[in-house]
């Protein structure tokens, strides 16, 4: 298996209220994340109803798999629904990191990225492979986490400043004035072949 960026704590990322921050405060920074996240409610809130909650993962659904995952089989909970935990033993296992038992994706057995989490691990990502395009970020994410849609991938690139900072302004093509000096000094003369086109006698 592979390893995880220094950043992998942040996949049990902490609650809004907490007094520790993995960064330093900037407004900058919180401005695009603020920001991040408001485009990604926005798109979350697009779907229809029964695919919200399921694409991405929020801290409070992944305590929820985490203990549906937890139960003896044949036993049920009585604050989750039979379906949720069928879904869960499908799609999610436990992998034990550093004693943590983390939820990890069931196919590529990689860390679940919570929602809380996405704008730290992708900026890590991206920054790691020098502000890399979509498919290089996306690339980098998906060796070491799982749950990240493209969609929110290209969220975050749009809200990128060091990636709109260098792009070319595409610049519109302006076709080249023709400059004449004066009145007659430019003529333009269409010579037509006449050969093919014998005179014709009409005959009266």
């Amino acid at each position: 298996m592979s390893s995880i960026p220094s950043s992998s704590s942040s996949v049990q990322h902490s609650s809004p209220d907490s007094n520790t921050t993995l960064f330093p405060a900037s407004t900058t920074a919180s401005t695009s994340e603020t920001k991040f996240y408001d485009d990604v409610e926005e798109y979350i809130n697009s779907l229809q109803e029964k695919y919200r909650e399921k694409t991405v993962i929020k801290k409070h659904t992944c305590d929820k798999i985490l203990k549906a995952l937890s139960l003896e089989k044949g036993k049920c909970s009585d604050s989750l629904s039979t379906n949720f935990v069928y879904w869960c033993r499908q799609k999610f296992i436990i992998v034990k990191l550093a004693n943590v038992d983390v939820v990890c994706c069931a196919k590529n057995r990689k860390p679940v990225c919570v929602y809380e989490a996405l704008f730290t691990v992708i900026k890590e990502c991206h920054e790691s492979i020098s502000h890399g395009g979509r498919d290089k970020t996306l690339s980098e994410i998906n060796s070491h986490y799982s749950w990240v849609p493209k969609v929110v991938v290209e969220i975050y690139l749009k809200s990128c400043v060091a990636c709109q900072v260098r792009k070319p302004l595409k610049q519109p093509v302006v076709s080249k004035p023709i400059i004449s000096l004066g009145v007659m000094t430019r003529l333009q003369i269409d010579l037509i072949d006449m050969r093919t086109r014998p005179d014709v006698i009409s005959s009266t």
